[in-house]
Parts: structure tokens; C-alpha cells; sequence
């Protein structure tokens, strides 16, 4: 066996040494009651809705409101008018990123909300 392959199994072998009993101690640490770690998870249940309800009415806005769907149509009418294909194409693949992201975007608020229809049902402030 080449020098260098013992030398790179030896650094391999110190890493793994080092890494894997510091990952087990994260493991299994237990920072304190469920109670007290679901009220700090329920508090941050409103403000993330306000958070994604915030991103959603951008991406829902009006024409005149820059960065939302219907600007990108706009920009990407403009575009197209003024001759300029490659502007065109590259705002509708933002546009089409952007359009997934939305879902994504009422998917989440929906988690959001079985999330806090949970912690009012355990008797936790939202």
C-alpha cells in the first residue's frame, strides 16, 4: 500500500474517530419537557403564517406590483413585443419557478395550519 493511501486512510479513520461519538451525544441529548418544546414550537407557528401569507400576496399581486406573477406576464409580453426572445425565455423560467414555488407555498400555509389547529387542541396559545 502506497504511502499516500495510508496516510489518507489514517486521516479517515481520526475523523471517524472524532465525529462519531459527538454525534451520538447530539443524539440523544434531551433539552427539557415536550411541553416546553412544543410551546416553543407553537409560538413560531403564527409568525411563519404571517411570513409565507406575506411571500403568497407578493407572488398573487397585481401587474403593477414588481415580482409578482402577473408582472412577470407583463414583462414577458414586453419582452416578446420588443423582439427580444432570450429576455422573454428567461423570465418565463422564473416566472415557471416562482409559479411552483406558490404551490409549495399553499402547501406549506396548509401544514401551518394543521400545526396550530394542533397546538390549540393540546391547549398552547398560537
Amino acid at each position: 500500500m502506497s504511502r499516500r493511501i495510508r496516510h489518507q486512510l489514517a486521516v479517515a479513520a481520526i475523523v471517524f474517530a472524532v465525529a462519531v461519538p459527538s454525534f451520538a451525544a447530539t443524539a440523544s441529548a434531551d433539552d427539557g419537557d415536550l411541553g416546553t418544546r412544543l410551546a416553543r414550537v407553537c409560538a413560531r407557528v403564527a409568525p411563519a403564517e404571517q411570513r409565507v401569507s406575506a411571500i403568497i400576496a407578493r407572488l398573487e399581486g397585481g401587474a403593477d406590483l414588481r415580482g409578482s406573477l402577473a408582472w412577470f406576464d407583463a414583462q414577458i409580453a414586453r419582452a416578446t413585443s420588443m423582439n427580444r426572445p432570450k429576455i422573454a425565455a428567461d423570465l418565463q423560467a422564473r416566472r415557471n419557478l416562482l409559479a411552483d414555488r406558490l404551490a409549495q407555498l399553499h402547501r406549506r400555509i396548509d401544514r401551518l395550519d394543521r400545526a396550530a389547529d394542533f397546538c390549540r387542541e393540546k391547549g398552547i396559545a398560537v
